[in-house]
């Protein structure tokens, strides 16, 4: 949809963006619709220090790509955002849920 002069102020992206071909050029469009100071949330599996087949995330082909807190502000920092805080979803939910894995990556950054 086509927005005019207006900006979104918000937007949620949730175990998307290591699904995408390009996720730089996702990021850059996304920031292209939010005002300065907009933010943006998202959640990725969070990279470990090593990585095989048992890995609970690792699903070649489906999961293109892997970040953890310094790719994921590095990528963030290229595509016109500064990071005001990553939290790991354990601190932020003291019940587990059905599905539930501590090994995601969470951040909120802003539009700059």
């Amino acid at each position: 949809a086509e927005l005019g002069n207006r900006r979104l102020s918000s937007v949620t992206v949730f175990d998307l963006i290591e699904h995408l071909k390009d996720p730089a050029e996702f990021l850059a469009e996304v920031s292209s619709l939010l005002g300065k100071g907009g933010r943006i949330e998202l959640s990725t599996p969070r990279m470990p220090e090593s990585v095989d087949d048992t890995w609970r995330h690792w699903w070649p082909g489906e999961h293109l790509w892997f970040f953890d807190e310094i790719a994921m502000q590095s990528l963030l920092y290229r595509t016109g955002y500064r990071v005001l805080r990553f939290c790991n979803v354990e601190d932020e939910v003291r019940i587990p849920q059905p599905g539930f894995s501590p090994n995601i990556l969470t951040v909120l950054a802003e539009a700059v």
